[in-house]
C-alpha cells in the first residue's frame, strides 16, 4: 500500500475513534444528566452537585448534551429557591429545543417564564408560560396547574387582583385533577390572600385608583367573557381548546395593559414615593428579641407544631411593648391579612422562612412568595422578598 494511502487510513481510523469515544462520552453525560433530572424533585442538592461535577465536562460536549445541562441547572436552581437573574443559560436551551423539537420544549419554555419572572419582566414571562401551554402532549396537568398558579403570581404583581384570582382557581381545579393536595392547599392559600387585598382595596381610595388606571386599557368584552368560560369549565370539569385561546387573549391584553397603566402610574407617583426607592442597605436594623418567645419557636419547630392564637396574642404584645409603632407604621404602608401579619411579626424576630413555614403549616414557597407580594405592593412593585424582610426589620 502507498505511503499516501496509509497515512490517509491512520488518519480515518483516528478521526473514527475519536468520534466513537466522543459519542460514547455524549451518550453517559446524557445518562447521567437523566439521573440529575430524576433527583430535582426529590434531593435538588444532589442533583446539583452532580450537575457541578459535569461542568467542565459539558463545554466540549454536543448541543443536546449542552441544552439538557442548561435547562437543569435553571430547573435545579429554582427547585433551590435561588433567584433567577441572567437568563442566557434557559435562552440556550429554548432555542436549542425549538431547532430541533423536542420534548423538552415546554418544560423549557416553563422555566424561562420562571427566569423571567423572577427577573421581573412580567410580559417576556407571561408569554413563555403561554407558550408552555400550547404543547398540549408534554404538559402534564401538574404542569398545567404549575404555569397557572405562575400567571396568577405575575397578574398579581402587577396589581391585578381578579385576573390573579382566577388564574389560582385554574390552578386549584388541575391540582384536584391529579389529586395534589399539597398543590390545593397552596392555591387555596393563595386564593384566600388575593381575596384580602380585594377586600382591602376596595377600602383603599389610592389602591382602587391604582388598579383602575391599571386596568383602563384592557378590553373588558374579551377578558370577561374569557374568564367567564374559564370560571364555567371548573365546575364542568372540561377544558375545550377553544377557551383556552380566549383565555390566552385576554391575559396577553392584560398585561400589555398592565404593564402601560404600571408605566403611568409611576411616572406620576415618582416624586411622592422617593422614600420608597432608597436603597435597602441604608435601612436601619431594629430586630425585636425575647429569649422565651425564641425557646418556644425552636420547640414548635422541632416538634412539627404550629403557634396557637394565644401564643401569637403573646408575641404581639411582646414585640409591640418594644416597638409600639411596629403595627401602625407597617398597616400605614401595605394592608394585610392575618396570614401576612404574622409572618411580619416573625420576620421582624429575624426567624427564618423555613421555620416560619413549619409554625404556620405553610410550605417555603409560599412564605416565599408572600414575602415578595407584600414587598412589591408596598413598593409599587420595586424589590425582593429580602429587601421586604430588611424593612420590617428598619421598623
Amino acid at each position: 500500500m502507498p505511503t499516501g494511502k496509509r497515512i490517509s487510513l491512520v488518519i480515518l481510523l483516528l478521526f473514527t475513534s475519536f468520534v466513537i469515544i466522543s459519542c460514547d462520552n455524549d451518550a453517559q453525560m446524557m445518562r447521567t444528566l437523566a439521573e440529575a433530572d430524576s433527583l430535582i424533585q426529590t434531593n435538588a442538592d444532589s442533583a446539583k452537585h452532580i450537575l457541578y461535577a459535569m461542568q467542565d465536562d459539558v463545554e466540549s460536549a454536543n448541543d443536546d448534551v449542552r441544552a439538557y445541562y442548561s435547562l437543569l441547572k435553571v430547573k435545579t436552581d429554582d427547585k433551590l429557591f435561588v433567584q433567577h437573574k441572567d437568563d442566557s443559560l434557559i435562552s440556550y436551551a429554548t432555542t436549542y429545543y425549538e431547532r430541533v423539537g423536542d420534548s423538552h420544549l415546554s418544560e423549557a419554555y416553563y422555566f424561562a417564564g420562571r427566569t423571567y419572572s423572577d427577573m421581573l419582566q412580567s410580559e417576556k414571562a407571561l408569554f413563555y408560560f403561554l407558550k408552555a401551554l400550547e404543547d398540549s402532549v408534554n404538559v402534564s396537568d401538574f404542569r398545567r396547574s404549575r404555569i397557572f398558579a405562575q400567571i396568577g403570581y405575575v397578574l398579581l404583581r402587577n396589581d391585578l387582583l381578579e385576573e390573579a384570582k382566577k388564574m389560582q382557581e385554574l390552578s386549584y381545579f388541575y391540582c384536584s385533577q391529579i389529586n395534589d393536595t399539597l398543590g390545593m392547599r397552596y392555591s387555596s392559600e393563595d386564593i384566600h390572600t388575593i381575596d384580602s387585598l380585594i377586600q382591602a382595596g376596595a377600602c383603599d381610595s389610592s389602591a382602587l385608583n391604582e388598579k383602575m388606571l391599571i386596568l383602563q386599557r384592557v378590553n373588558d368584552k374579551v377578558k370577561i367573557s374569557a374568564l367567564r368560560r374559564e370560571n364555567k369549565n371548573l365546575h364542568s370539569g372540561k377544558q375545550s381548546d377553544n377557551t383556552l385561546m380566549f383565555t390566552i387573549i385576554a391575559i396577553i391584553l392584560i398585561a400589555v395593559a398592565g404593564g402601560i397603566g404600571i408605566m403611568l402610574y409611576r411616572r406620576n407617583k415618582n416624586k411622592d414615593n422617593e422614600d420608597t426607592t432608597q436603597s435597602s442597605e441604608a435601612l436601619p436594623i431594629n430586630k425585636f428579641y425575647d429569649e422565651d418567645i425564641i425557646k418556644m419557636i425552636d420547640s414548635h419547630v422541632k416538634a412539627n407544631k404550629v403557634l396557637k392564637d394565644s401564643e401569637w396574642s403573646m408575641m404581639e404584645e411582646k414585640l409591640l411593648a418594644s416597638y409600639p409603632d411596629f403595627k401602625e407604621k407597617l398597616y400605614s404602608r401595605i394592608n394585610l391579612s392575618d396570614t401576612e401579619y404574622h409572618i411580619c411579626l416573625l420576620l421582624k424576630q429575624d426567624i427564618a422562612p423555613s421555620k416560619i413555614a413549619k409554625v404556620m403549616a405553610l410550605g417555603v414557597s409560599s412564605v416565599s412568595q408572600s414575602r415578595l407580594r407584600m414587598q412589591q405592593k408596598a413598593f409599587n412593585g420595586e424589590g425582593t422578598a429580602k429587601d421586604w424582610d430588611r424593612f420590617i426589620l428598619s421598623l
